[in-house]
């Protein structure tokens, strides 16, 4: 049954002590764990885009970042639940409109020996405002899915392998239903090209990534009871 009575997160039964501090520290927290987890990149394998391209679909390179984010994003809505969750992403997001370096890439963009420091746009490290970031619709859908998903474990969704891989799974599905369409219109491009640039080249990672999380949050419930 989907609606039931909240139950502890993650985050409860390993933190029992309530508080607004408390509360605070684990929002900025995993704000900054998703910021660190947005500077881990990689590029798909070449094997991977000769497959899509034998099926018709091929990927022409990305203009969104692939790393390990979603699967932090994952991870805060479970741990912390519904309104930790989205708090927390919301500091996330808001950090990197007023231009602190919190997300894909930006770090390093920071640290680069070519960056030249000051403010563009309202960004020190971009040189276009927040709306016209062809990815900033991804990070829409961060704010949103923790919400979903921290409130699905509020119900018991993390504590079995099936009912953690379907939170999940609504979680990615809620980031690409913001981040698709906004790509396309901040670009100013058609449909397919939309998915060869921002769906095909992420399905084999966030399917890992799905996995990660999938034994995560399962494996965490059953230390909690052990140590219980």
């Amino acid at each position: 049954m989907l609606i039931q009575n909240r139950v502890p997160t993650l985050s409860d039964a390993l933190i029992p002590k309530t508080g607004v501090i408390r509360d605070i520290y684990l929002i900025v927290g995993f704000a900054i764990f998703v910021t660190l987890a947005a500077q881990v990149s990689f590029e798909p394998p070449s094997w991977y885009d000769k497959f899509f391209a034998s099926i018709g679909l091929p990927i022409d390179g990305t203009p969104v970042p692939i790393t390990l984010q979603t699967l932090a994003v994952a991870i805060t809505g479970a741990t912390l639940g519904s309104k930790r969750g989205v708090f927390s992403m919301a500091v996330y997001m808001t950090a990197g409109i007023v231009g602190l370096p919190v997300y894909a890439g930006a770090i390093s963009q920071v640290l680069s020996p070519d960056m030249a420091f000051g403010f563009t746009n309202g960004s020190v490290w971009s040189d276009k405002p927040f709306w016209a970031w062809g990815s900033f619709g991804y990070i829409i859908g961060f704010v949103i899915a923790s919400y979903v998903i921290g409130w699905l474990t509020e119900r018991g969704w993390d504590r079995t392998i099936p009912k953690t891989a379907i939170a999940i799974f609504i979680g990615s599905l809620i980031i690409y239903m913001c981040g698709l369409p906004w790509l396309m219109v901040v670009l100013g491009v058609s449909w397919s090209q939309t998915l060869s640039w921002g769906l095909w080249p992420f399905i084999a990672g966030d399917t890992l990534k799905l996995l990660i999380a999938t034994g995560i949050l399962p494996s965490a419930w059953f230390i909690v009871r052990i140590r219980d």
